[in-house]
């Protein structure tokens, strides 16, 4: 439970450990601003920015067109609420009347469970019981490797406004479409919503022929490159 009183106490060690520390490092300018500010005038110059980043990219395998796989790693916390997400993708599986041999979804990290909302619950409730599949730590070369295999990435960020979270670099290195959740009032240096970045590439690669009653998403995908931010 958080007060008056936790809010003081927290601010206070913060300020003793960036005081006593010899370097303060972080991942983007945002934060850097944000520490510097923390600090006396004569200790700045102890902040340091080392932006988040990857090694490099690599070439993701050829994929089988079904069923089409949805992944996020990493942890469902703060504000990086999966619900949004898993009730678009539940209208978009109802509308173009998909089940669990068209599209998977994996969630692999801290995921079970978001603001006391337990996730396969909600899928159930949302028809997609039989699509979400949820999976614990476990190494990162795995995580990678099932990123590579996925056909779409998401990375849940809202109310990060001041830096590019580091997934974000991680699921464009294998060059993979990506989609990021927004919340409606975008606060982040990248605001790009839901769709059509699941309803159209569901609908491409479950329905070749979908017929073109959605120009407008037909149009927004034909202008998207392979690693897509919509």
């Amino acid at each position: 439970m958080r007060s008056q009183l936790t809010d003081w106490l927290d601010a206070r060690l913060e300020r003793k450990c960036l005081e006593a520390a010899d370097l303060v490092v972080s991942v983007s300018s945002g934060i850097d601003r944000l520490m510097s500010r923390k600090l006396p005038a004569a200790l700045q110059d102890k902040c340091v920015m080392i932006r988040n980043g990857i090694d490099g990219l690599t070439a993701a395998p050829p994929l089988p067109p079904r069923p089409f796989r949805i992944m996020h790693a990493g942890t469902c916390s703060y504000g990086r609420d999966p619900r949004q997400f898993l009730r678009t993708l539940a209208a978009a599986v109802k509308r173009l009347g998909l089940g669990p041999a068209d599209v998977e979804v994996h969630f692999v990290g801290m995921c079970r469970a978001f603001a006391g909302d337990d996730l396969a619950t909600l899928a159930a409730s949302l028809g997609l019981g039989g699509m979400l599949h949820l999976d614990d730590w476990g190494p990162r070369d795995t995580a990678l490797r099932l990123m590579s295999e996925s056909h779409l990435l998401l990375v849940l960020a809202q109310e990060q406004p001041d830096q590019v979270p580091n997934k974000v670099y991680e699921c464009l290195a294998p060059a993979v479409r990506c989609s990021r959740m927004r919340t409606k009032k975008a606060r982040s240096p990248l605001s790009f919503g839901l769709s059509p970045a699941i309803t159209w590439p569901l609908a491409r690669t479950t329905r070749p022929r979908w017929p073109s009653s959605r120009p407008a998403c037909a149009r927004a995908a034909a202008r998207s490159p392979s690693t897509t931010l919509a």
